[in-house]
């Protein structure tokens, strides 16, 4: 009997250190699994950090980029608004120098006509003078044939000298004509 006990009793042995064996085969794939997917924890968490960082950093700057449009909306309008007073300020200028050309261009132009008046008022009066002229030496010719008719005629009635030079007439030139 001893040696069926040992053979049940061996039999029994190698059956335990095969389930021992496959336990232990078990457990250390067990491990193996549990620190590959410990692993694949860490690195996800890794991941999931960089991306929550990413994220967190794309959040940030969109919300930057959101505020910093909105300050250049802001600038944009207070620059129109600067605009426009500047421009209604040169325009007003402008206006104002336009006028003032204006005012200078029609006070320019009426000089320039009241200045071809006297000129033809002075031709006119020139004109006017040459006929005044030549009447002037026409009524001195005239006086002059006159005197000396007048002498002649005191000749013939044989006046005295001294009579007559009180009743002659004395030519002036006028000084205008000088």
């Amino acid at each position: 009997m001893a040696p069926d006990n040992m053979s049940n009793y061996g039999f029994k042995t190698q059956t335990s250190v095969r389930w021992i064996g496959a336990a232990a085969v078990c457990m250390g794939t067990l491990i193996i699994i549990l620190c590959i997917v410990a692993h694949n924890s860490s690195v996800l968490n890794h991941n999931d950090s960089k991306w929550e960082q990413l994220i967190s950093s794309l959040t940030m700057d969109r919300n930057t980029e959101r505020d910093e449009l909105e300050q250049r909306k802001i600038n944009s309008g207070n620059l129109t608004k600067e605009m426009e007073v500047h421009n209604s300020i040169v325009l007003n200028h402008m206006d104002s120098k336009f006028e003032q050309l204006i005012s200078n261009l029609t006070m320019d132009r009426n000089m320039r006509e009241e200045l071809e008046q006297i000129k033809m008022n002075s031709s006119n009066l020139t004109e006017e003078l040459e006929v005044l002229q030549s009447k002037y030496n026409a009524m001195a010719a005239s006086q002059d044939e006159l005197q000396e008719e007048l002498k002649g005629l005191r000749k013939r009635a044989r006046l005295k000298p001294g009579k007559a030079a009180d009743k002659t007439v004395k030519r002036e030139e006028p000084t205008w004509l000088l």
